[in-house]
C-alpha cells in the first residue's frame, strides 16, 4: 500500500467532520453554524492540497508513474528510455537473404 492510498480516507468530508469533532460539543456546529461555515473552506482547500499531494506520491512511484513522470522518476534508478529507430528495412533484409540462402527466391 503507498502513500497515495492511505490519502483516499482524507476527504473533504472527513477532513470537515474530524475539525467539527475537535470543538467543545456546547458549540453549534450544524451546516450554516458559524463554526461550520468557518471551518468548511479550510477543509475544501485541505483536500484539494490532498489531492495535489496523491498526485506527486502517485508520479513519483515507479509502479504508478506514467509518460514523462515515469522517465524522471525511473532515471533516478539509472534506467531510460532507448530511442526508437525502424528496422523495417533489417528486417525484410535478413528474411530476404535467409530466402536466399534457402534457395527459396534467386
Amino acid at each position: 500500500m503507498g502513500v497515495y492510498d492511505r490519502l483516499d480516507k482524507y476527504t473533504q468530508t472527513a477532513l470537515l467532520q474530524t475539525a467539527l469533532n475537535v470543538a467543545r460539543d456546547d458549540v453549534d456546529k450544524r451546516e450554516g453554524s458559524i463554526l461550520y461555515d468557518a471551518l468548511a473552506p479550510l477543509a475544501f482547500l485541505a483536500g484539494k492540497l490532498i489531492e495535489v499531494f496523491k498526485g506527486i506520491a502517485e508520479d513519483s512511484d515507479i509502479q504508478t508513474a506514467q509518460g514523462d513522470a515515469l522517465d524522471w522518476t525511473a532515471s533516478h534508478f539509472g534506467i531510460y528510455r532507448t530511442e526508437h529507430f525502424k528496422c523495417r528495412l533489417a528486417g525484410q533484409m535478413k528474411c530476404h537473404r535467409i530466402a536466399q540462402s534457402y534457395g527459396i527466391i534467386p
